[in-house]
């Protein structure tokens, strides 16, 4: 899912905080569908323990972090490579989750079912112009 466009980081993080409470119940539904289906529980009880306020506060941690990041990228004027990113070319071997590649694990045999996974991104990234302003 991707923001609209938005003039500023406060509309950003107000329309990414507006999103966490609808998050958070496709979550908390999709968690006890799975947990519905399976055979065997430790504790036929325990989906009862979990929450809809620890799945947002968790959700609202990973988004403070994620802004931390925004902050990095603004205060470093995009990085390094931000106009290689622009220009079309990937700077690093590893490709980023948003090219569509499947990830690189240091150890493959660790992950499981890998082929079976769907790395197609569902929106493609777009990046501002040569020189434009971060």
């Amino acid at each position: 899912m991707h923001p609209p466009a938005l003039a500023s980081r406060e509309a950003l993080v107000a329309w990414a905080q507006g999103q966490v409470s609808t998050m958070a119940a496709n979550a908390l539904a999709k968690g006890k569908a799975a947990w519905d289906s399976v055979l065997w529980k430790s504790d036929p009880h325990a989906w009862e323990e979990v929450s809809i306020a620890s799945i947002e506060h968790r959700l609202e941690g990973g988004l403070r972090l994620f802004m931390e990041e925004v902050e990095a990228c603004f205060t470093a004027e995009g990085g390094p490579y931000l106009e290689a990113h622009r220009a079309g070319s990937v700077p690093f071997e590893v490709p980023a989750p948003t090219l569509g590649a499947a990830p690189v694990f240091p150890l493959p045999g660790k992950v499981r079912d890998v082929e079976l996974r769907s790395w197609a991104p569902q929106a493609q990234a777009t990046w501002s112009k040569a020189g434009a302003a971060i």
